[in-house]
């Protein structure tokens, strides 16, 4: 069966968007300090935020930031224009704007998003080494997904020159945080061996960690190592359910060694039509 392990994986800096639904739904979130109120796309208990922006009749209004916290804890920045409370969109030049005095002053949250902008070139020259300075100072106060960036650019050589040993470092302090994605990354480590001694049970450990919140590399590495028997006793039924978990939400990788499984009769009863179907599925 085919094998790959994706180490480029996609995070989200901003808060998503806020949908016309859950404003139509009147969700709010409170900013403690002021009693300034704006709106919530998927409100939590004891979640609050502080907003830097103009406030007026209790409502956010104008371009800011809304910082989010969970029970005190800081979370997530995102950057919006609020009429009267209701999220409006920014541009890439006014992210830049709101952030960076913000990140000037410390907070970690903000950090990682100028970082993002430097990194991808949104309202700002495109600049790896601005972004891994801005990565490495969040990182450095403990932001899981600075850090994870971090063993990124160590891993890959972005703004910075390539260091295994560095990236493995990096990835196991955001990996202990919960991240995902440096959970699956640091178990590709563990598996091949880079930046740290060979380790199949470890790197199963952490994909099933990853695979367990739903990344579709770790559960698509996960399978592969039930399947070949890596760091566990060789179980094809048990690869196959972590390539149709995979498969279904998408994974090429796992469509086609899910169509082969059924080819085959590996893990699942033989079923040449659910074959044809998923090597399509992975042909699409």
């Amino acid at each position: 069966m085919a094998h790959r392990a994706s180490i480029m994986v996609k995070l989200a800096v901003f808060v998503v968007p806020l949908l016309a639904a859950s404003i139509a739904h009147g969700a709010w979130v409170t900013d403690p300090r002021t009693g300034c109120k704006a709106t919530n796309p998927n409100p939590k208990p004891n979640e609050t935020i502080t907003w830097t922006g103009e406030c007026r009749n209790g409502l956010t209004q104008g371009l800011g930031a809304v910082i989010w916290y969970k029970d005190g804890v800081l979370g997530s920045i995102s950057v919006t224009n609020y009429t009267d409370g209701k999220w409006g969109k920014v541009t890439p030049a006014e992210r830049l704007q709101v952030l960076r005095p913000i990140a000037g002053r410390g907070n970690k949250a903000a950090q990682y998003g100028l970082g993002k902008l430097y990194e991808y070139g949104r309202g700002v020259e495109k600049d790896d080494a601005e972004a891994l300075r801005w990565y490495r100072k969040s990182a450095e106060q403990g932001y899981a997904s600075a850090e994870f960036k971090m063993g990124y650019a160590y891993r890959h050589g972005r703004g910075v020159s390539k260091n295994a040993t560095k990236s493995v470092s990096w990835y196991k302090k955001s990996a202990a945080q919960g991240h995902k994605s440096a959970q699956n990354n640091l178990a590709f480590a563990y598996q091949h061996g880079n930046g740290i001694g060979q380790d199949h049970t470890k790197a199963l450990r952490w994909y099933r960690k990853s695979a367990k919140q739903g990344n579709l590399s770790a559960q698509f590495n996960l399978g592969y190592m039930y399947e070949k028997g890596n760091g566990v006793t060789k179980d094809y039924a048990e690869a196959a359910r972590w390539y149709e978990k995979a498969a279904e939400k998408g994974d090429k990788s796992a469509q086609f060694n899910l169509g082969y499984a059924y080819q085959h009769g590996e893990g699942v009863s033989q079923d040449y039509a659910k074959s044809v179907l998923w090597y399509k599925k992975n042909a699409g």
